[in-house]
């Protein structure tokens, strides 16, 4: 990590210093092999975190292997590349009506109007909190009761989607710039 200090800024190294640490402190006294890789993974999601985390630090694990065989520092790399393993999925539970009113009910109570309507916006429509935060009006159709937009995780397909708004929805849009 040292020698890549000019080559990277100082999040991704923070970021992969703590990747390293925490699989170095998981393998402790034995011997790195696909096993104890792939037992990593397991121990990543049991341990709280998301599919795409656990993937990501168990990417970093693999690429440190990787360098040290283009370094001629080792022979082989015994953290496979991932596509070797099914990650399995963690059930997460859907929110609730009851979670989104404490939302809503704190973000009033702090005088923050904004993400009032934000958490409103994003329960009533689906929409990602980046997506609601760049809703514009020519996007909204109060006649119609709509909402026409490209969402930006699916930009790449070009598809723009159409969403039916509530009353409350549109009068919580007509108090925000």
């Amino acid at each position: 990590l040292e020698g890549q200090s000019g080559l990277l800024t100082e999040s991704p190294l923070r970021d992969y210093r703590e990747r390293l640490e925490v699989f170095a402190k998981f393998a402790g006294d034995r011997p790195v092999t696909a096993l104890v890789a792939k037992s990593f993974l397991g121990h990543l999601l049991k341990t709280g975190r998301g599919r795409r985390t656990a993937a990501a630090y168990y990417c970093t694990v693999q690429s440190l292997y990787a360098w040290l065989i283009d370094s001629a520092l080792i022979d082989a790399n015994p953290v496979p590349k991932l596509k070797r393993f099914a990650i399995p999925t963690v059930e997460r539970q859907p929110i609730t009506a009851e979670e989104i009113e404490k939302l809503l009910s704190q973000a009033r109570a702090d005088g923050r109007r904004d993400w009032a309507y934000m958490v409103q916006c994003a329960w009533e429509t689906g929409l990602r909190l980046g997506d609601v935060a760049t809703l514009r009006w020519h996007e909204v159709n109060i006649a119609e009761r709509v909402v026409r937009r490209m969402p930006i995780k699916t930009q790449r397909f070009g598809k723009v989607v159409e969403i039916p708004i509530s009353d409350a929805l549109i009068e919580a849009m007509k108090d925000t710039p």
